[in-house]
């Protein structure tokens, strides 16, 4: 099927609005993306968007705004008078309307709370009482849990009716009567149980547990290195309070990568959108910007070192980019590799002296092959072997210095309590543009007489 334009899924909407065709306009709505589904919205007038509340229905009008980003899904929202904004976030799973709801300006925050229902509200002002990157913050409070005493038959005659407000049963939790954690049992070892054994007889009780304050990223760490579905959230008193979901935490880790992404691209905060308005993006990336410009400066300051070197042999200016650029280009990959151990918690400083080792003999190899072809290629064009060992060796100890450098310098940043992703490239282009410019023509003004 051909990818349609914004403008024929404007078109068809309108086309399946106007002929109230329910089940079509579902249809639709389900089968384009997210981000296809925020341009449509975007484009709504209100009234068209009150339309589709009336065809597709409240309570899946509330389960595509769950799917967008929560400041998106609060915009849309803010479109709808209270009682309606405050039906579709009773719709919504509890961690879903929280995070809307906290995108939302107070007054309207308060309002909606307000008109929902005293138990949904009284969920969701819980969930906003912890700091949205946090364990409290990304849980949900729609679990399942019983007591130790509690017979295998009875557990799942219990499950049955709890199953369509829980968020997942895979696990079903273990409390006492203070509601403080016991232990955890599976759905499948539920099943195979005898129905008058004892819940007891089967849990598990060194259960893997976070606590409200644990920051997102740890939660999302170890559920990843421990294969979990769902992982429980305890208060400060050991007491079950919530859950979190593997969905959630697939969330946590894109959003991560794509802050860092973005961070490593040295744009501020890292929360830059293609959609996002031209003002905050020139915002976002005109500081660091400006920052380059000085940092390049330095690079210019070394050249201006090498004027006379490079008004005899002129040559030597065509082979500056290539140098730079490769020692750019390696230094990017070392980088990459090393934010990424970083932001996973495969190394931390403790590797630093094994990463450096590594990157050395990274950089000693690919520095010598790739500055042996360059050498190559400079002598023949040129017919002149000094010229050829110079651009070899000018691009051997770039690419080795590039290579340890970022490899290294993301650890050191981030010991030093840095943002690693924002900050090394510019130390690296600075550092790689000075280091290619001093060793290049710095062995070029030693051999000038062989040169000329």
């Amino acid at each position: 099927m051909p990818q349609q334009t914004r403008a024929e899924r404007h078109r068809e909407l309108h086309q399946l609005l106007e002929a109230q065709n329910r089940e079509g306009t579902a249809a639709f709505l389900n089968r384009i993306e997210v981000r296809q589904l925020l341009g449509l919205f975007d484009r709504m007038d209100d009234t068209t968007f009150s339309q589709v509340l009336a065809v597709v229905g409240r309570q899946h009008l509330a389960d595509l705004l769950a799917e967008l980003e929560p400041e998106d899904a609060a915009r849309h929202l803010d479109r709808l008078n209270i009682p309606q904004a405050a039906d579709l976030a009773e719709r919504m799973d509890p961690d879903d309307a929280a995070d809307v709801i906290f995108e939302m300006k107070p007054a309207a925050a308060h309002s909606l709370l307000s008109e929902m229902e005293q138990e949904d509200a009284a969920e969701v002002q819980a969930l906003l009482t912890y700091p949205a990157e946090t364990a409290g913050g990304l849980m949900t409070t729609e679990f399942v849990s019983v007591g130790a005493d509690w017979t295998i038959k009875d557990t799942i005659q219990y499950l049955r009716t709890q199953a369509h407000e829980a968020e997942t049963i895979y696990y079903v939790y273990v409390t006492n009567t203070q509601k403080e954690l016991q232990g955890v049992i599976s759905l499948r070892e539920l099943i195979v149980a005898s129905d008058y054994d004892r819940i007891s007889d089967i849990l598990i009780e060194n259960v893997l547990s976070v606590t409200v304050d644990d920051d997102q990223e740890d939660v999302a760490k170890l559920m990843s290195d421990e294969d979990l579905i769902a992982l429980p959230v305890v208060d400060f008193n050991q007491r079950l309070v919530g859950i979190v979901t593997v969905d959630d935490v697939l969330d946590v880790l894109v959003d991560e990568y794509g802050e860092d992404l973005l961070k490593f691209s040295s744009i501020e905060g890292g929360s830059e959108r293609p959609l996002s308005p031209a003002t905050y993006s020139i915002r976002r990336r005109l500081p660091w910007l400006a920052i380059n410009i000085g940092l390049s400066l330095i690079g210019v300051l070394v050249a201006s070192l090498f004027t006379a070197t490079l008004d005899q042999v002129v040559v030597l200016a065509l082979f500056i980019p290539v140098i730079s650029n490769m020692g750019g280009n390696v230094g990017i990959q070392a980088v990459s590799v090393a934010i990424r151990g970083i932001s996973t918690g495969e190394v931390s400083f403790l590797d630093f002296w094994h990463v450096l080792r590594k990157e050395f003999l990274v950089g000693i190899v690919n520095g010598l092959v790739l500055g042996t072809l360059l050498g190559i290629v400079s002598f023949l064009w040129q017919k002149n072997p000094v010229l050829g060992l110079v651009t070899m060796f000018g691009l051997w100890v770039n690419v080795l210095v590039a290579s340890i450098s970022g490899g290294t310098l993301p650890f050191v940043l981030h010991r030093f309590g840095l943002d690693p992703a924002m900050m090394t490239g510019p130390l690296l282009t600075t550092l790689v543009d000075v280091v290619s410019i001093l060793t290049y023509l710095g062995l070029a003004t030693l051999f000038l007489a062989h040169l000329v």
